[in-house]
């Protein structure tokens, strides 16, 4: 049976070798496309204290402390 998070999985990462990858990596791995979650595998979901499929679609400040919100956005603003 397939929890959340590798539902997701499944979805962004159709090809079975790099699903199977993200799924059991032994490190934490983040999608995100606009500033959005798209996908965290088991393992970034417990670095951050969730749990599998949590994160899928909240954006990404949900994980920044508050007082740093601001200066990440102005960061990613000058990447985009």
């Amino acid at each position: 049976m397939h929890d959340a998070g590798e539902g997701t999985a499944s979805r962004v990462m159709p090809d079975d070798g790099f699903r199977l990858v993200f799924e059991h990596a032994g490190d934490g791995i983040f999608i995100a496309q606009d500033r959005r979650f798209v996908a965290v595998n088991r393992y970034g979901c417990g670095l951050l204290g969730y749990a599998p499929g949590e994160l899928d679609g909240e954006p990404l400040a949900r994980v920044v402390r508050p007082e740093d919100v601001e200066r990440h956005a102005a960061e990613l603003a000058e990447l985009e």
